[in-house]
């Protein structure tokens, strides 16, 4: 008869017999029947107190008294007989340790607690995470572009920004104002004198200076006349298009630092009329 021995469960701690002609046909490999572990049979056998050192005694004690050793094992497996004991083994079917392992895992995942299957974490969730995340990202990114598309003009006159509007808008599309100080335009030499050709007419010459650090339209001009207590006798506004004539028809801007000449003509005012002057305007 095959040598028979006890192994015992590093699990449960339950002791079965087996014999070798078993732990030799499934490679030393164990499946305990009542927590379903499988164990190297081999590695862990154990010593029963009842069965003698002597080979022969021993399998003279099994034959005759059977019930002797069972008294000492908690749950005593009778392989051949038992349901519970080494399950499923087939000699010529042996599972490999890859689909051992896939078992092992199939039945902790059956033993997890619901609580700990829907705990957020899982690759879905932190799919659908990522998904949130970028949708926000997206919004916020709309939003912030209709914010410079709508306000783009006024942030335009801003030398702080300008620069970097210039270059977002340009692919954009947004528009952007010009850059215009009236204030850093200088009018210079004014001179009237008596038409040449006409004598109820003056002639007007001036000197207009961009002092800016940009280029900027050209401005309107607003000439007044003034009587003897200072009130306005007569006035005249012109804008680029009245004054902007032969050389300077072309012209659109005003560069920094470059005076242009200017040539106006007027009717003369009345007699009351003793002083003039000419306002920047825009």
């Amino acid at each position: 008869m095959p040598e028979t021995g006890t192994t015992r469960c590093p699990q449960c701690k339950v002791a079965f017999h087996v014999t070798g002609a078993q732990l030799c046909a499934a490679k030393g490999t164990v499946r305990c029947g009542i927590c379903l572990t499988q164990f190297d049979g081999n590695e862990n056998t154990c010593a029963d107190p009842q069965l003698a050192t002597d080979h022969n005694d021993t399998e003279s004690n099994q034959q005759s008294e059977p019930t002797a050793t069972t008294e000492h094992i908690e749950t005593p497996l009778n392989i051949a007989s038992e349901a519970s004991g080494i399950q499923n083994i087939d000699v010529g079917k042996l599972p490999n340790h890859q689909q051992l392992d896939a078992l092992s895992e199939s039945w902790r995942s059956e033993q997890q607690s619901p609580a700990e299957k829907s705990k957020p974490g899982t690759g879905a969730w932190r799919g659908k995470q990522w998904t949130m995340f970028l949708l926000l990202l997206i919004s916020i990114v709309v939003l912030l572009m209709q914010l410079l598309y709508f306000n783009s003009s006024n942030l335009s006159l801003d030398e702080r920004y300008r620069p970097a509007l210039e270059v977002v808008c340009g692919l954009l599309g947004c528009p952007i104002a010009e850059q215009r100080d009236i204030h850093l335009i200088q009018s210079n030499a004014l001179v009237v004198q008596k038409h040449p050709n006409r004598k109820d007419a003056l002639q007007l010459d001036m000197v207009l200076t961009n002092r800016a650090t940009f280029a900027q339209p050209f401005p309107g001009l607003l000439l007044q006349f003034e009587g003897l207590q200072g009130q306005i006798t007569a006035q005249r506004k012109f804008t680029p298009e009245e004054y902007l004539l032969g050389a300077l028809a072309n012209i659109s801007v005003m560069e920094p630092e470059q005076p242009y000449r200017i040539k106006l003509e007027i009717f003369s005012p009345d007699s009351t009329a003793i002083s003039y002057s000419l306002t920047v305007t825009n």
